[in-house]
């Protein structure tokens, strides 16, 4: 009798080992290829190039729904993909042409109010919009991000 009940609890210990793997294969699995499709993005982004567009930038906002003028200082950086053949040059126009990124940002932050830029999702939107303009302007979808390094508003 004690036998068999030995039996018993050995065979649900058994079992329940193997739910418990199958359970850390099938869910924790999933994260793992993600973490390597991740490494595999930041190997890529290892060749990219940083350009700094210089000094912060100072500007007015549109007055909006609060009705105050309000003032954004900014500072961001480029990220234009490498090791494509096309990268160096895109690098240089883009070093060589700063004014006219520069130009950019001050004419899309012109265009946004303080209640814009609040919101969880405007910083995210204000980078989102100066990457697609710049991408027109220089007619390339080298420039993978905008990366904002200083961001104030008052």
């Amino acid at each position: 009798m004690m036998l068999i009940v030995i039996i018993v609890l050995l065979v649900l210990l058994l079992g329940a080992i193997a739910f418990g793997g199958y359970w850390i294969v099938t869910n924790l699995g999933g994260d793992e290829s993600e973490t390597v499709e991740e490494v595999v993005e930041e190997e890529d982004k290892s060749l990219n190039t940083l350009i700094p567009i210089g000094d912060s930038i100072y500007t007015n906002l549109l007055v909006g729904e609060d009705k105050k003028e309000h003032l954004v200082k900014i500072n961001l950086s480029l990220d234009v993909k490498g090791g494509e053949d096309e990268s160096e040059a895109t690098v240089m126009e883009i070093n060589n042409r700063l004014i006219v990124v520069r130009d950019i940002m001050n004419n899309v932050l012109r265009k946004k109010t303080f209640e814009e830029l609040k919101k969880n999702d405007g910083l995210e939107s204000l980078k989102d919009e100066i990457l697609d303009k710049l991408r027109k302007e220089f007619n390339t979808n080298l420039i993978s991000r905008v990366l904002i390094d200083e961001f104030l508003l008052q």
